[in-house]
């Protein structure tokens, strides 16, 4: 078996037949995302420990919907290693948090998004951008609850957005909730390694 590595794209593998599950036949939930196709031909190619993730799931029946698809289309979750994980990107996955960790193997926290819908202050509002914190305890709440709800059944937490790289002090506060991994910016790196220690 070959190793998990990022490819712009993947040689070897025979075309697959077009899918009827393209974005212009499901819902916005369940539209694949653009890495979908060069996932399945990693798939094919030989390449294990792949991992899929899914953005803005609404319902837990989205979700399942989702894992359907990609069983029919040869990518099975625990399969020759295959993992599935969603993004928390709004309020209900965080409320709901415990259904969705049933039938995914990893989170990553959208913290733009869930700021925005949880805040109702859209990240291009002027007008309103000192309310459009993630650092607000209305926000970190649910990104606490996740990462330990998420640590409970062993499963991981990572972190999407800006604001670690913009406040070294929020880094901190991911930290101490547990969270597993933080992307940072280059230049943001040396200042949120001093702030986490």
């Amino acid at each position: 078996p070959k190793d998990q590595r990022a490819f712009p794209e993947a040689s070897g593998a025979p075309p697959r037949p077009p899918t009827q599950h393209g974005p212009e036949n499901s819902p916005d939930s369940l539209r694949w995302p653009q890495s979908l196709p060069k996932a399945l031909a990693l798939f094919d190619a030989g390449y294990k420990s792949l991992a899929v993730m899914f953005p803005v799931v609404r319902t837990i029946e989205d979700l399942q919907r989702a894992l359907e698809i990609l069983k029919e289309e040869g990518l099975e979750r625990g399969r020759d290693g295959l993992k599935v994980g969603m993004m928390v990107e709004i309020p209900i996955n965080a409320i709901e948090v415990e259904q969705f960790l049933e039938e995914v193997d990893f989170f990553s926290i959208g913290t733009n998004d869930l700021t925005q819908s949880t805040l109702a202050v859209g990240r291009e509002d002027e007008a309103l951008q000192e309310l459009f914190d993630a650092s607000n305890p209305a926000v970190f709440r649910q990104i606490a609850r996740v990462i330990t709800k998420a640590h409970e059944q062993g499963k991981k937490v990572g972190f999407c957005g800006q604001q670690p790289s913009n406040d070294p002090q929020f880094a901190a506060m991911l930290v101490e909730a547990g969270i597993d991994e933080i992307g940072v910016a280059p230049d943001a790196y040396a200042p949120t390694v001093r702030a986490v220690h």
